[in-house]
């Protein structure tokens, strides 16, 4: 008798840890966005839902058009996306294989612009395998200029007063900001220095290389949205419809293969003498997070430390059906240098830190390497004028 109850009780004990590592389960969140032709791209993400929540960033650049990313880091600059939160929800499914999750999302970017006072909204949905469910809806199509505003803004020149439909883009609101304040700074100069002073001469020189950089930037956003296009139609060229937040479940048995991706920094610096670093990623999911070593420069300024960090996804595909590669791409600049007369109306090389953030799209092919160059962030003030970056990435499905 005590050998049979032995057994049971061995086998009850077996059977509640076969049960307590049941496979969790695995949901899909995607953003994607609709075109008016019909046709749908975005960005995915894999994520394995258990007891603590998942949250995620889902987010494109300043357009819908731009490179679409799925993060677990808020990113510090986006133009369209949200914040969501995915927590699974008590409750028995009806069908095998589904699963009860509730959603919580936020707004946090839209038409390129961050929402100061932006409200969460949740539900509770049951995910069916091969099924998704949407739950919020950036729109697209209601960006348009309409013609006497596309002829109104086309016949803007330097000195004119910046159309508010371009005065809200980051970049000019930014530089207006700062030659307003530069403005003020020179009146206050003049009145103490008198007109000849060598510090109210370099002031001035700033503030009209301020003023010109704004109106090559106006002038390259209307170029943008209405000359590229061939004629009055969007406010920020792109013709994306919609950008989808929706989220799914993968059908039982389907089975994620490993992918390596393989990346090198190459920095090329102003005499041409390159460096290399490697970094190699292995994820089942089909992305995952990169880290560079600091690279430390030594500028007339001062020194200079560069972060160059990020993530790699190769879990979307393009129109024709064939893969491609997102790259995203985290930089921090750390610096410091001497005060100068300058600095009262541009801050150059005396910023403790800045920060950006820029994501790479390519079609890729097995062991193909592409190359991304990578652009300075627009407010380092040529701290590394000379220094030029770029990132080169090889992906190969391992099983």
């Amino acid at each position: 008798m005590n050998g049979l109850l032995s057994l049971l009780l061995a086998g009850a004990t077996l059977s509640g840890t076969v049960e307590e590592q049941a496979p969790k389960p695995k949901i899909d969140v995607s953003a994607q966005i609709y075109m008016p032709d019909g046709k749908a791209s975005g960005a995915s993400r894999r994520v394995e839902l258990g007891t603590e929540p998942v949250v995620l960033y889902l987010y494109t650049g300043k357009t819908l058009c731009e490179a679409r990313t799925v993060s677990t880091e808020k990113p510090m600059v986006a133009g369209n996306g949200w914040k969501l939160e995915l927590t699974a929800a008590p409750g028995t499914p009806a069908a095998k294989g589904a699963a009860v999750v509730k959603a919580t999302w936020q707004r946090l970017w839209e038409g390129g612009k961050e929402l100061s006072s932006a409200g969460s909204k949740a539900s509770t949905v049951t995910l069916t395998p091969g099924n998704t469910v949407p739950l919020d809806t950036i729109d697209g199509a209601g960006r348009r200029l309409a013609r006497d505003v596309a002829v109104r803004v086309q016949r803007w020149k330097p000195g004119d007063p910046i159309p508010a439909e371009i005065q809200r883009d980051k970049v000019v609101e930014n530089l207006s900001g700062r030659i307003d304040a530069g403005k003020s700074e020179v009146e206050k100069m003049q009145q103490s220095y008198g007109d000849h002073h060598p510090n109210l001469v370099e002031a001035r020189s700033a503030l009209e290389w301020l003023q010109k950089r704004r109106d090559e930037q106006v002038r390259l956003l209307i170029d943008e949205a209405i000359g590229a296009t061939g004629g009055p139609s969007l406010v920020d060229g792109c013709a994306a419809l919609s950008m989808n937040l929706q989220v799914g479940i993968e059908k039982p048995g389907s089975f994620s293969p490993v992918t390596e991706t393989e990346l090198w920094l190459i920095h090329r610096d102003p005499s041409g003498k390159e460096t290399e670093q490697r970094q190699v990623v292995r994820s089942r999911e089909s992305s995952g997070e990169y880290f560079f070593d600091d690279v430390k420069i030594q500028t007339e300024k001062g020194p200079v430390t560069i972060e160059i960090y990020g993530s790699v996804h190769e879990s979307m595909t393009g129109e024709g059906g064939e893969p491609w590669l997102l790259l995203d791409v985290r930089r921090r600049y750390i610096a410091t240098g001497p005060r100068t007369p300058r600095q009262l109306v541009v801050p150059a090389y005396t910023w403790k830190t800045k920060e950006g953030n820029t994501s790479y799209r390519q079609t890729i092919h097995q062991n193909e390497v592409v190359s991304f160059q990578l652009l300075p962030l627009p407010d380092d003030e040529g701290a590394l004028s000379g220094h030029r970056f770029s990132v080169r990435v090889r992906m190969r499905v391992l099983q």
